[in-house]
């Protein structure tokens, strides 16, 4: 979701001015003309972090450190999941293995991993860096949670028909919509909004947020999922664009303008401005 700072041309987003037109949106060269660099420039200049470098930035907030932990766990069943859905296609599925994927998703990645997204990152983010919760970054990954529940129980509805051809269809399709949603999301979290947010909170002297370890259902809702990744082997996901920042994000041009123009101030873009001028 990081937006490319106001440049020529695609400001280094292939496609960028194309989706924006797409959604009625302005062209990057015509919405803001007055700085001439991209969005990876104006973050290199101001020495904050750049997208794809969660890794290296996130130490000293134990919540994001986590969050960002639970990714690689949370992406490792996704891709359990595509060859597991893949798998029922040819009669092989279980229903028994459907459900501990449902479990897994449900308890781990949802009540564990994202109600401490919503109910503790993004409230400090609003709360002590004043960023916008109505809008931008935090809205779209608030929306984007309560779609992936949507799509979890319409694959409820389906997990005990995995074993019948057209249910195993059925399941498939929606198992690919589901894993391809939870990638970008994860996407744009580790490349920008995680990244942000920790530079955010040192820079208001936030050093820790409160953080829980996950009760008995969600630890065995989390074993379950790593059984399942032995049992079938991740899947790389194919057949959509996957990468950091903004231009990768569904969300970016509509509703999501990108992290610079939804969240900094005028004294940002000033101070990046007295900063590249001087290089």
């Amino acid at each position: 979701m990081l937006a490319p700072g106001p440049t020529e041309g695609d400001g280094g987003c292939p496609g960028a001015n194309e989706r924006l037109s797409r959604s009625g949106t302005t062209p990057l060269a015509a919405a803001s003309p007055r700085l001439d660099a991209r969005s990876e420039d104006l973050r290199e200049a101001l020495g904050g972090p750049r997208p794809g470098a969660a890794s290296d930035t996130l130490r000293g907030v134990r919540l994001i450190d986590d969050l960002e932990a639970e990714h690689a766990t949370i992406e490792r069943v996704v891709g359990s999941l595509v060859t597991f859905a893949a798998r029922c296609l040819s009669g092989a599925g279980l229903a028994a293995d459907a459900a501990g994927y449902l479990r897994f998703f449900r308890l781990y990645a949802g009540r564990y991993h994202h109600a401490r997204e919503d109910g503790v990152l993004f409230p400090a983010l609003v709360r002590e860096t004043g960023a916008p919760g109505d809008r931008g970054p935090i809205a779209v990954l608030q929306a984007d949670h309560r779609a992936m529940e949507r799509l979890l129980e319409e694959l409820a509805a389906l997990a005990d028909r995995v074993d019948a051809a057209e249910g195993a269809v059925a399941f498939q399709a929606l198992a690919m919509r589901y894993a391809t949603a939870l990638l970008h999301h994860i996407d744009a979290e580790n490349s920008v909004l995680l990244p942000e947010a920790a530079a955010r909170f040192r820079g208001a002297v936030v050093l820790e947020l409160p953080g829980r370890e996950p009760d008995a259902e969600e630890t065995a809702a989390r074993d379950e999922g790593e059984r399942l990744v032995r049992a079938h082997p991740p899947t790389d996901v194919t057949g959509f664009d996957r990468g950091d920042g903004c231009c990768a994000c569904p969300a970016y041009g509509n509703p999501c303008e990108g992290i610079e123009r939804e969240w900094w101030s005028e004294l940002e873009w000033e101070d990046a401005r007295e900063r590249l001028g001087s290089q």
